[in-house]
């Protein structure tokens, strides 16, 4: 068994299409897999009280990732989390507004000028049933979201 395998004992997640992971929770992963990736960016689709949330919608050049979250938002579509400004996790945000229309929330540190977000989240505030964490390190404008069962998402893959 090499040092890799060790460590890396997920198996290959199907791309492209939603696969519920928890309760209210469904996971689309990113045809992106590298070092800093893993098998490729996670995108959440989040029942909340307020409407289905997508987290993170991924990489801008992934279409078959971009369909796949547009056709698993439902009829209650509600809105756009950005844990943080990596292209790997925001790249499909202006795409995802332009066709739905849904209200784009990021942190009030988010470093990009260019795009003009709809809300700014701080820690602490709680956002449609999530209580927001800002966690600086990975990127300086970096949030978690954390539900009331303890699921917390953390943004990093």
């Amino acid at each position: 068994m090499t040092k890799r395998s060790m460590f890396h004992t997920e198996p290959e997640p199907c791309r492209a299409r939603a696969e519920q992971v928890a309760e209210g929770i469904l996971r689309i992963v990113a045809s992106n897999p590298g070092k800093m990736t893993y098998h490729g960016t996670n995108s959440y689709i989040i029942d909340t009280p307020d409407g289905r949330f997508i987290l993170d919608p991924g990489p801008a050049e992934d279409s078959a990732h971009f369909e796949a979250i547009v056709e698993n938002l439902g009829g209650n579509p509600a809105g756009i989390l950005v844990s943080h400004h990596h292209s790997d996790h925001f790249g499909a945000v202006p795409g995802l507004r332009e066709r739905t229309g849904l209200p784009v929330y990021v942190s009030r540190a988010f470093p990009d000028d260019a795009f003009q977000p709809d809300g700014f989240l701080e820690d602490g505030q709680r956002i449609a049933g999530l209580t927001v964490l800002h966690t600086p390190g990975h990127a300086s404008d970096h949030l978690c979201f954390a539900r009331l069962d303890g699921v917390l998402f953390t943004g990093v893959a």
